[in-house]
């Protein structure tokens, strides 16, 4: 009896807690209304940055810093659900980010059509960005790309990629659970963050805690698992591409990249590295966007 209700009290004390904090979070952002927490770098031809699941801009602070100077302005959102942007309670389908995107960069973008840089879900995101306004879309960049014939393999992939991983993403009950005890224990986790994960930059750990349960499996459960690349690229294909892919990445073989970028008549640059390659290899990566922004930029009419 007495073990029950210390559960229950734990328990009790763990929602309570994740939810004074997603209630800190929600008042601290909103002066941002339905808009995105969006940063800029530089000047010139617009960039847009998209990071993958569980990150934020920060994500591209390493690139960034690489391409000071550089004939570009770097639009840098924290994608719906993550980061310093709003976490509202919604389905985070693949309509409510892009929505959300092109809302909050509109301003920000010059007459010029944009090049989209996308890593993993990301990459999702900017091909569905360009599939909605195909007009403002002069090329995409796509990184670590998860192409997948089916969600069931698309499942089987994150499972391969890491069991722990997988166990906290795809079991329902185990993700939310986890989701509220980081929830309730971030105050703590923030400081912890960087010393738990020391091989990302300390803002990119920090930041990885910055989302709530319903924007992580939301945007899992409908666009990272059903998405379709292959598929979807066809529909666009006046518009460039160029993938770069980790030559071990875990989640999408080089050898997949290759025969669909075969079938749209787009690039492909392998770097070293797994599914982070830019925080794993920044030097290479960072030199191969740049090179690939620059391919795009002057091919585009």
């Amino acid at each position: 009896m007495r073990t029950t209700v210390v559960v229950l009290a734990l328990v009790a004390f763990i929602q309570v807690a994740a939810l004074a904090t997603r209630w800190s979070h929600n008042r601290r952002v909103a002066h941002l209304g339905d808009r995105l927490f969006v940063e800029t770098y530089g000047n010139g031809d617009p960039v847009l940055l998209l990071h993958g699941l569980r990150g934020s801009g920060s994500y591209w602070s390493g690139l960034a810093q690489s391409m000071a100077g550089s004939p570009y302005r770097l639009i840098v959102p924290d994608l719906l659900g993550f980061g310093r942007s709003p976490w509202p309670v919604i389905r985070y389908s693949v309509d409510d980010h892009v929505d959300a995107i092109d809302r909050s960069v509109r301003n920000a973008l010059s007459e010029k059509p944009v090049i989209v840089v996308g890593h993993s879900m990301g990459a999702i995101l900017a091909v569905e960005y360009a599939v909605r306004h195909p007009s403002q879309v002069r090329g995409l960049v796509l990184m670590n790309a998860p192409i997948f014939e089916s969600e069931a393999e698309a499942r089987k992939r994150i499972r391969e990629m890491s069991p722990m991983a997988a166990a906290f993403s795809l079991n329902q009950v185990l993700a939310r659970a986890s989701c509220d005890v980081v929830c309730a224990a971030r105050p703590l986790l923030w400081h912890l963050a960087p010393a738990l994960e020391r091989s990302v930059p300390p803002e990119v750990a920090r930041h990885g805690l910055l989302h709530r349960w319903e924007s992580f499996d939301g945007s899992l459960q409908r666009v990272v698992l059903p998405a379709r690349l292959d598929q979807t690229l066809r529909s666009i294909d006046r518009i460039p591409v160029i993938f770069i892919h980790g030559e071990s990445d875990p989640v999408a073989e080089v050898s997949r990249v290759r025969r669909v970028a075969a079938t749209i008549g787009a690039g492909v640059t392998v770097v070293p590295g797994g599914h982070n390659i830019l925080l794993e290899h920044p030097v290479e990566t960072s030199r191969a966007v740049r090179e690939a922004i620059d391919a795009l930029n002057s091919n585009a009419p």
